[in-house]
């Protein structure tokens, strides 16, 4: 009997769990839970070549954005449960690539990221920290880039060099604007408005990355 009892305690504890891995997440709002089966949306990647420079990202298998706030327990804490992760639902904390440069003088390096407009007002990019880093082949030109707008960019002058490396720090890139019941008096409207943007994006573009050389 005690072992039935047990197993009664734990199966619905391994359930709750499935939902949530399996694709559905957890928001306050009016102070009370609320549930949708839709939390991530794909990320876009794109390398820009042309004739004297190519991008490469390193290989990411299916690179995702997840919402979700983690319900009721979470509700003072106003970015958990957004973070990147791969098909795998390994969290993915960085965006590593490469730039190859043929011969260069000066150039800039350039990131985008722009995000989905029906998330809008949810999700901003954060431009205030350092999240960008680029290191060309001379090791003498290794940056920090803050965002102006979404887009990152790192000059580089009289230097010709052959290639560079870029990080884009993703743990920190976006500023989850979804204010938690313990900051802000939400409402069932704002979590049907949220509800609707997030299923906006089920099969479309959450976010796309961007990587370019232009000329300086």
């Amino acid at each position: 009997m005690l072992k039935r009892k047990l197993l009664m305690t734990v199966l619905p504890l391994l359930t709750a769990g499935v939902l949530v891995g399996s694709g559905f997440s957890s928001w306050v709002f009016d102070n009370t839970g609320k549930t949708s089966d839709v939390q991530t949306g794909s990320v876009v990647l794109d390398g820009v070549d042309n004739n004297d420079t190519s991008i490469t990202f390193n290989k990411i298998t299916g690179l995702q954005l997840v919402l979700d706030q983690g319900g009721y327990n979470n509700r003072s804490e106003k970015d958990f449960g957004t973070y990147f992760r791969d098909s795998g639902s390994s969290t993915v904390a960085k965006l590593d690539g490469n730039a190859t440069i043929d011969g260069l003088a000066s150039y800039t390096f350039k990131v985008t990221v722009e995000i989905n407009k029906n998330l809008n007002g949810w999700l901003e990019v954060d431009g205030n920290k350092d999240l960008l880093t680029f290191n060309d082949s001379n090791k003498s030109n290794f940056t920090e880039i803050g965002a102006d707008s979404g887009v990152y960019t790192a000059t580089i002058e009289n230097q010709t060099v052959t290639s560079a490396t870029f990080s884009l720090d993703l743990a920190n890139l976006i500023n989850y604007t979804i204010k938690p019941i313990a900051e802000d008096n939400s409402t069932n409207e704002d979590y049907e408005s949220l509800k609707t943007a997030v299923e906006a994006v089920k099969d479309a573009a959450a976010i796309t990355i961007k990587a370019e050389v232009v000329s300086a």
